[in-house]
């Protein structure tokens, strides 16, 4: 299968309809009443239509991150920040450092048509790199335990799939010789 030139780059102005678009193909395998909560809203697809893809949050920023085709088309997406309910339940003096340490990829989706090409890899793989630089100890995300095409694909990524039913657990393998642990858990 032939892979199509793409350019991973930060949601501009103008990417909130496709982000939007794709938000809603990451969130399919999602159980209904996290979908209610994890929806992308008006907010979020409106907020990167008129200013891009940098959020700030009360722990950081999200960051949303968009894949392009040869023609400058949207066809994946990924966005990524601090885990802000799991760090409101830590106490306040902690919080600034979990929101440093700790990263969740909230959202990542390919166009059905761009699956299988990289697409997906190249997105994560920008997220990583960023995360390092950053200092982030543990990236993770949380995939729906019936959903198995996805927790084997974020296996094939390197990630370690946490027990079943967890929210999230951070596992930090000694035989990964970087600082950034991924690690993925299931709903």
């Amino acid at each position: 299968m032939e892979i199509l030139a793409q350019r991973v780059r930060m949601a501009t102005p103008g990417d909130g309809m496709a982000v939007g678009r794709l938000a809603a193909i990451a969130l399919e395998h999602t159980p209904k009443a996290v979908q209610k909560r994890a929806r992308p809203g008006r907010d979020l697809v409106g907020y990167i239509e008129k200013r891009g893809g940098i959020i700030r949050t009360r722990h950081g920023h999200t960051i949303c991150r968009v894949a392009t085709d040869h023609q400058h088309k949207v066809i994946g997406m990924i966005h990524v920040g601090a885990p802000l309910d799991w760090i409101e339940d830590h106490p306040m003096g902690l919080r600034p450092a979990l929101g440093r340490a700790v990263t969740e990829i909230g959202m990542l989706a390919v166009d059905a048509g761009h699956q299988g090409q990289g697409v997906g890899a190249s997105l994560l793989a920008a997220v990583e790199a960023d995360e390092r630089e950053r200092g982030t100890d543990v990236l993770f995300a949380k995939v729906a335990w019936s959903n198995w095409d996805s927790l084997q694909w974020y296996r094939k990524q390197g990630f370690i799939i946490a027990a079943p039913g967890a929210d999230f657990l951070l596992y930090t393998p000694t035989e990964r010789p970087a600082s950034l642990t991924s690690t993925t858990a299931t709903l």
